[in-house]
């Protein structure tokens, strides 16, 4: 059983005898407290409204208990689906006992004498109260704005290189020579990082390397954070080790690995080779006294000197910049002024208004997959139309439901025939319970189809679980947009929130801010418009995924 987040139904538990009260009970206590509340309030309303009302004291009652109704289930909404004069749609916890989400629905059709109408997950109609004269609703709405400042990472530049030598040399590597160079953005001469870059990063260097003797051992390249006095500093990261033997016996630009990122734009690296045989040089590398940056220890790294001259290299790398920033804009539901009058009496007119706390977002299309049912087999945006499909057109298997949770073995897709060509939300919690592959998966294409973005979770050997976040600028490719590490071997919930107009996706995880990023696009013929769960070669399970558009869309 899995707990769920704001945009889930509560589950329900067989009853256990324990001989005190667990928070839990005393929230459910407090809740049903609260219903229990709600309805005496409400009865106090039928009575006030009665005793107020000078004519028609029977069609009044009836008035007042239709209102009962609505103001009862208004109150527990947590997303709005549908606002005018004469209808409202929206979302609640569960009422029917499945441990999904409802939606419930409110409508009268404008003509004197017609019912007002209660429907329930698009289901037949249920008449609240009939002869229904008037009934019209108001809405009172907040408007909240979110903004973000989406970044970019560019391609792979050349970012500062020292190729033409003054003077050479060559230095030694081995157990007790340590040699390095040290790099800061301050000194790019290739690619000056713009006044908007956020991050930079090392993604290889090339050295002018050789060993003219037959070497042994393995040689290891680490990267350092480097201090104020340009020494390296701190653990060494993003060790790579490769055999002696791999060195060219002749002098060489070769090309060295160095998956370092995040570096703020005042900080500079230093990037070290270690040797692992004593007495014996296992690499050289050419340095030029015209320049500067180098770094040599004598000490396995204990202490640093910083000789005249520097290594000859070609340095390469990307930075992030910040682009403009975007305002989204949400709007949800404070307060609903109600008018209603059955019967011919027109002292019978009712006004009240209903105060929502919190107040539900007013959305205009929603999608949910919750399993604890066949998800091929429900129609919760109530379109006429099963909201998954499997991709192979097969029977849904029920065994891979369990506690609410779809252990996946096969891709669920959802085909909505729309574009979330605006602002998109997307709730999903899912895990990787096995090592191995790509891990789960959710794939959504947006902006019409033409941006594909993909979450992948992978369960790594220390027991810690990895989110990236891709697009695919080419349909084919992946792209790394964002990667969260360290996270628990637990269920993750993550938060996208897509604003397809400014071609931007914002990332948080388990409630934390991962920021906001640039996505490409790209044109398919035809365009292809799905979102998908799947598991790739692992063991993948999701609890649920609940997704949203924003009021303002063009459904299709």
């Amino acid at each position: 059983m899995n707990n769920k987040g704001s945009d889930f139904p509560w589950r329900i538990q067989r009853a256990r005898v324990r001989t005190a009260f667990t928070l839990l009970e005393l929230v459910v206590s407090l809740a049903t407290a609260a219903l229990l509340f709600v309805g005496l309030g409400s009865t106090i309303l039928i009575a006030r409204l009665v005793a107020t009302t000078p004519h028609g004291p029977g069609n009044t009652v009836i008035t007042a208990r239709g209102l009962q109704e609505l103001r009862d289930e208004l109150q527990f909404a947590t997303r709005v689906l549908e606002r005018s004069p004469q209808s409202v749609r929206f979302v609640v916890p569960d009422l029917t006992g499945d441990g999904i989400e409802d939606a419930v629905r409110y409508a009268w059709s404008g003509t004197p004498g017609d019912p007002l109408l209660r429907t329930l997950n698009g289901q037949a109609p249920r008449i609240v109260a009939e002869d229904v004269q008037a009934f019209s609703l108001d809405y009172d709405l907040e408007t909240v704005t979110e903004r973000f400042v989406p970044t970019r990472e560019t391609d792979e530049v050349l970012l500062d290189s020292h190729d033409l030598p003054v003077s050479s040399s060559d230095e030694s590597v081995d157990l007790d020579h340590w040699v390095g160079q040290y790099f800061h953005p301050s000194r790019f001469r290739d690619t000056i990082l713009p006044t908007n870059a956020r991050h930079w990063s090392i993604t290889r260097v090339e050295l002018l390397a050789y060993s003219p003797t037959v070497p042994v051992g393995t040689v290891t390249s680490r990267t350092y954070l480097a201090s104020i006095d340009e020494k390296p500093v701190g653990n060494w990261q993003s060790p790579i080790s490769f055999m002696s033997v791999a060195v060219p016996a002749n002098p060489a630009w070769k090309s060295f690995a160095v998956p370092i990122t995040g570096l703020a734009p005042y900080e500079g690296a230093c990037l070290v080779f270690a040797g692992d045989t004593a007495g014996s040089s296992q690499m050289l590398l050419r340095s030029d006294g015209g320049s500067s940056g180098l770094i040599l220890s004598t000490s396995q790294g204990a202490t640093w000197s910083h000789p005249t001259g520097s290594l000859l290299y070609r340095l390469y790398g990307r930075y992030v910049v910040a682009e403009n920033p975007v305002t989204l804009t949400r709007h949800f539901l404070q307060r609903l002024r109600v008018t209603y009058r059955v019967g011919k009496h027109v002292e019978a007119n009712l006004r009240s208004e209903v105060l929502l706390r919190p107040a539900p977002e007013v959305v205009g299309n929603w999608w949910l997959a919750g399993f604890s049912e066949d998800p091929t087999n429900t129609d919760r945006n109530f379109d006429g139309v099963a909201d998954w499909i499997r991709q192979d057109g097969q029977s849904f298997n029920q065994a891979s439901l369990a506690d609410g949770v779809w252990h996946a073995n096969t891709r669920l897709e959802n085909r909505p025939g729309h574009d979330f060509a605006g602002t998109t939300t997307v709730r999903i919690r899912f895990r990787n319970a096995a090592l191995g592959g790509d891990g789960a998966l959710f794939e959504m294409r947006v902006d019409g189809g033409y941006a594909p973005l993909l979450l992948r979770l992978q369960l790594k050997p220390d027991g810690t679980q990895e989110l990236a976040l891709f697009n695919h600028p080419n349909g084919a490719s992946a792209s790394p947009l964002a990667t969260v590490s360290n996270l628990t071997n637990g269920f993750v919930e993550v938060r996208l929130v897509v604003a397809a107009e400014h071609d931007m996706v914002h990332l948080r995880v388990q409630g934390a801010d991962h920021g906001a990023y640039t996505y490409t696009t790209f044109a398919p013929v035809p365009s292809d418009r799905f979102v998908s769960l799947y598991p790739s070669g692992s063991q993948a399970e999701f609890d649920y995924v609940s997704i949203w558009t924003s009021e303002d869309q063009a459904g299709n």
